[in-house]
């Protein structure tokens, strides 16, 4: 017969309901931004959840509070990190792929965290996800495109590609939505608050998946919604409970974040998993169902989970996990201009007879605009626009061409891919 110690013994050595359940989260930093959302979240205890950190940077690493650590490719990148070299961050997780396979081994869910742009997060990121896939486990990757004065827009854009290749779903941000933050905010706080919104967002599935509620999420819905989603949106929205419009302020607040900025429209799935006071009415729960289908302009599938508060001073919060959002069209400017990616644009051209003038034409040899002087030669024709703005005509020769090409230009501008205006 069981002992009242006995009993207390047994209630102590129960463990978390993922682990009852046999529920694995793997979360691994990969580079330096990865390996500060992992700090971000060792600061947070969180629980539940594998944290892994991963680099080709042995100094960097070292400095990492996770327990558990990949030396990413010691031998080809000698532990002085891949040089911005995203190949270099591919041969690395080559060389150590069966220590990564070794400890995503038996997860249920391998999130992959990283900045775009530099050699570890570019090259090695996508690899490891796609390990984790080679395995049949369903992949997340939360990733943040570098700043647009950094540079590095194409190679965190191949990036961002090959993630979206090898990952079920994958949440993308970007470094310029700190800019929502005013031209006051501290430089520092705002990379931390970055950090945040993705550790947030690794809480927002923890939390999820750990708390037993009056109607559960399980890890199967959340498969339902991740798995071959493509762009999403894994957020968590509060409100006071005392607020009259605590319903639409919550999901307000979990969709408008200034550093998240994404849109839910298009979104096919979305899991809407709140915490609700006890006088939380049925109309204030179709208001957000409501909301939610605006937001996301159409009809999606919609997972309801919802789990009551203990504490009437705690706050009411939503966790939204949404798929299928539509990709915004990134634009890249190509390497180089080269004369058959030129395209004339302006406006119409017209003859009509000018009164006599002077005559700009351009001169390829001293590479200015001459004027000649036509008072002598009396009323000359000349291509004008309609709006009546002179239009210069430009005769140059083009590489690779046989023969000569004319191409009239409104002001001396010419238009190439990309909207970049070169002013002569």
């Amino acid at each position: 017969m069981k002992t009242r110690n006995d009993m207390d013994n047994l209630e102590l050595s129960l463990e978390p309901e993922s682990q009852k359940q046999g529920i694995r989260i793997t979360v691994i930093g990969v580079g330096n931004g990865g390996l500060k959302v992992i700090d971000t979240l060792v600061n947070r205890e969180l629980r539940g959840v594998d944290l892994i950190a991963a680099d080709t940077d042995v100094q960097v690493l070292r400095a990492c509070k996770a327990k558990n650590k990949i030396y990413l490719g010691i031998k080809k990148t000698k532990g002085i990190g891949a040089g911005g070299n995203p190949e270099l961050g591919k041969e690395a997780v080559m060389e150590s792929k069966e220590e990564i396979a070794e400890y995503l081994k038996d997860s249920d869910l391998v999130v992959v965290v990283a900045m775009l742009g530099k050699g570890t997060g570019s090259g090695s990121a996508p690899e490891i996800l796609k390990i984790a896939k080679e395995h049949n486990i369903l992949t997340l990757g939360l990733v943040v495109m570098p700043s647009e004065h950094e540079g590095l827009t194409r190679i965190a854009q191949t990036a961002h590609e090959e993630i979206a290749r090898n990952s079920d779903a994958y949440m993308l941000l970007y470094n310029d939505n700190m800019n929502q933050l005013g031209d006051d905010a501290l430089m520092f706080q705002s990379y931390e608050s970055m950090n945040n919104v993705l550790a947030d967002s690794i809480q927002a599935l923890v939390d999820i998946v750990e708390k037993t509620g009056y109607i559960n999420i399980q890890i199967g819905d959340i498969r339902t919604v991740l798995a071959g989603g493509g762009r999403c949106l894994i957020s968590k929205g509060e409100a006071e409970t005392g607020d009259d419009k605590r319903a639409s302020v919550a999901i307000d607040s979990a969709v408008n974040d200034p550093l998240i900025q994404v849109s839910l429209e298009g979104a096919e799935k979305v899991i809407v998993c709140a915490m609700l006071p006890q006088d939380f009415r049925i109309g204030e729960r179709e208001l957000m169902m409501d909301s939610i289908r605006q937001l996301t302009n159409g009809s999606p599938s919609i997972i309801w989970g919802m789990t009551q508060l203990k504490d009437k001073s705690d706050k009411l919060s939503v966790y939204l996990i949404a798929s299928g959002i539509k990709e915004k069209q990134e634009e890249v400017m190509p390497d180089s201009l080269d004369d058959e990616e030129l395209t004339p644009v302006g406006p119409r051209v017209v003859e009509t007879e000018l009164p006599p003038m002077y005559n700009r034409e351009y001169n390829p040899q001293v590479n200015h605009f001459s004027f000649q002087d036509t008072h002598r030669s009396g009323k000359k024709k000349r291509p004008v626009t309609e709006a009546g703005n002179e239009t210069h005509v430009i005769t140059n020769m083009l590489q690779n061409r046989s023969s000569r090409s004319e191409l009239r230009m409104p002001q001396g501008r010419m238009q190439f891919p990309g909207d970049k205006k070169i002013q002569f």
